[in-house]
């Protein structure tokens, strides 16, 4: 094969693959990053990027902690969480929300 013959093909099966891997959770979006606070309704996060971003919780939005069913009231302050998000208007809605541990903060003893 010529090298513009390899360059057409490489370019055509990144246009095929592209869609599928954008949408590899149906519609969804993610935000990492860890909770700044939380009430009911939503949940505030401090993104990898130092943004923070409101998220909406409904009744159907899931917990998982840990890789087990969660509930709200587990979720705290200073978690890290994943949040599988849907955004609907200028708004973000959680379809589910994963978290774990709080954020370590580095030990400030020498050693």
């Amino acid at each position: 094969m010529k090298p513009f013959q390899i360059l057409a093909l490489i370019a055509f099966l990144a246009m095929i693959l592209s869609p599928r891997l954008a949408f590899a959770h149906g519609n969804l979006e993610h935000i990492l990053g860890t909770v700044s606070s939380v009430s009911d309704k939503t949940l505030v996060v401090e993104t990898t990027k130092g943004e923070l971003k409101t998220v909406e919780l409904t009744d159907s939005t899931q917990y998982i902690s840990k890789g087990k069913s969660a509930s709200l009231d587990q979720l705290k302050k200073g978690m890290r969480v994943v949040i599988h998000a849907k955004k609907k208007g200028d708004k973000w809605e959680a379809k589910e929300v994963k978290f774990g541990a709080q954020k370590k903060t580095p030990d400030s003893t020498p050693q």
